[in-house]
C-alpha cells in the first residue's frame, strides 16, 4: 500500500525548505529538510541536503535524479490593472496601417483603463469618444471583449504584454474586429504610461 507524508515548501537564501505536517509532525510541522538544488527542466537534483543531525538526509533525498512526470497546474499570470495613457497623431496612425477615418478619429490623448475585469477606450479630442468591454487572462494573454461600439462580445483585441510598473506595451495583437494589422496599429507597439 502507498505511503503519503505532505507538507510544504518555502525558499530561503537560496535553500529548499521543506516542512512535513503530516506523517508524526507536530503541530505547525517540522522542517523536514533543507537542501540546495540543480534542475535542468527535466530532472531535480537536490545537494547538501540537511536535517539536523541526521547524515542519512543526504543518501536518502539528494546524489541523485529526481525526474519530473507532469507539470504543475498553470496560474495565469497577472495583468497588472491600471489606467494608462498615451498621446497618438494621426499621422502615426496612418504609418502604422490604421485607415484614415480611424486614425483622425484617433488623434488626440487616448487612454485605456483595465479595472476589475473591465475595460474601457477613451478618447479626449473636440468630441470625446469612449468605448467599453471586459477583459481576461487567458493562455498569458489579455483579451478583450467590446460590448458597444461594434463589440457585440467579440474579442476587439488580446495581445501579449509586458510591464515595468510604470509603463505597459501591448504587443502581438489578433482582433475578431477587425484585422490584427489595425488592431497591433491602434493598441500595439507603444508605451502606455500609467496614470492610475
Amino acid at each position: 500500500m502507498p505511503d503519503q507524508c505532505h507538507g510544504t515548501y518555502d525558499v530561503e537564501s537560496g535553500r529548499l525548505i521543506v516542512t512535513l505536517t503530516d506523517c508524526g509532525a507536530a503541530p505547525g510541522g517540522r522542517v523536514l529538510y533543507s537542501a540546495t538544488w540543480t534542475f535542468d527542466g527535466t530532472a531535480l537534483i537536490l545537494d547538501n541536503v540537511q536535517a539536523g543531525t541526521d547524515k542519512g538526509v543526504q543518501a536518502l533525498w539528494g546524489d541523485h535524479e529526481w525526474i519530473r512526470i507532469d507539470e504543475p497546474n498553470e496560474v495565469e499570470p497577472e495583468f497588472p490593472e491600471g489606467i494608462y495613457r498615451t498621446e497618438m497623431t494621426a499621422e502615426q496612425l496612418l504609418a502604422a496601417g490604421v485607415p484614415a477615418g480611424t486614425a483622425n478619429a484617433a488623434d488626440g490623448i487616448n487612454t485605456l483603463t483595465f479595472q476589475d475585469g473591465q475595460f474601457m477606450h477613451d478618447i479626449k479630442r473636440d468630441v470625446p469618444d469612449q468605448c467599453h468591454g471586459t477583459y481576461t487572462v487567458e493562455s498569458g494573454r489579455v483579451v478583450v471583449r467590446g460590448t458597444d461600439c461594434g463589440g457585440d462580445g467579440r474579442v476587439r483585441f488580446s495581445a501579449t504584454w509586458t510591464s515595468d510598473g510604470t509603463m505597459l506595451i501591448l504587443d502581438d495583437l489578433q482582433s475578431e474586429t477587425d484585422t490584427n494589422a489595425f488592431a497591433q496599429g491602434l493598441w500595439g507597439g507603444r508605451s502606455w504610461e500609467k496614470v492610475g
